[in-house]
């Protein structure tokens, strides 16, 4: 915006803000086929997570557990995300898992009865939140397998 400056016209400039430049959001939860613990469903590799039934176990081997929860709860993944996961550990290539999907939202549930665990992935936070009715959850830490 011009203005007058000692009887002279001048101009203000100001530079143009550039928008943050953003990295790609390559988070993602994995259906367990193979490439963690019998006891996790699915996992979110990038936090070192694995979500069981009853619980999430962290790569340290600390639990949070569900208290009293529903011991065969189903987990479901939904919200797609691009691209596929491939996992290759050692030589044998019978054991090596491919073609993994990859999802933005794990759910468990019916942990109680009405209740869901669920876990979205967002730019802020990874969940996890309880959707249902409000109800008075414990939750207990405990140490791993």
């Amino acid at each position: 915006m011009p203005f007058l400056h000692g009887g002279a016209l001048a101009a203000v400039f100001s530079p143009v803000p550039t928008p943050p430049t953003r990295e790609p959001d390559l988070r993602a939860f994995e259906p367990n086929r193979g490439q963690s613990g019998a006891g996790v469903q699915f996992l979110l590799r990038e936090a070192g997570l694995g979500f069981a039934r009853d619980g999430v176990l962290d790569s340290d081997g600390l639990r949070l557990q569900f208290v009293r929860s529903k011991p065969d709860a189903e987990g479901r993944l939904s919200d797609p995300r691009p691209g596929v996961v491939n996992h290759f550990s050692g030589s044998d290539a019978s054991k090596w898992v491919t073609g993994v999907r990859r999802f933005g939202t794990a759910r468990l549930v019916e942990i109680y009865p009405g209740v869901d665990a669920e876990y979205r992935l967002s730019p802020t936070s990874s969940g996890p939140f309880f959707v249902s009715r409000p109800v008075s959850i414990f939750l207990r830490q405990a140490a791993g397998n």
